[in-house]
């Protein structure tokens, strides 16, 4: 099953235990940052990218938000396109995520 987003909503992405694989140790330093798109290819209006930062005292760990500011329509699957280059390497992976709106 796909994971959701919430519209009009803060949601959270993270990279937890980021690590070099050759040396096995926690990377601390890099550079991460993400973009949503919507099925089209089309950057999400109110996104921008988003920069994830370090979580201090962790190992490894990067947060950051899609603003609920993010013109989302709830039943439209968005593409997360995160990106890290640290320690020498540029990594890129997607995320697929159900845009819904939460009920109260």
């Amino acid at each position: 099953m796909i994971e959701r987003i919430w519209t009009e909503t803060d949601n959270a992405i993270q990279v937890k235990s980021l690590a070099d694989a050759v040396i096995g140790e926690t990377i601390a330093d890099a550079t991460v940052t993400a973009t949503v798109t919507d099925p089209a290819g089309n950057a999400v209006t109110g996104v921008g990218t988003i920069t994830l930062a370090a979580v201090s005292g962790s190992a490894g760990d990067y947060a950051g938000q899609i603003p609920a500011a993010a013109e989302l329509v709830a039943g439209t699957i968005y593409t997360i396109a995160i990106t890290i280059i640290g320690n020498g390497y540029t990594t890129k992976y997607t995320l697929k995520r159900l845009a819904a709106q939460k009920k109260n």
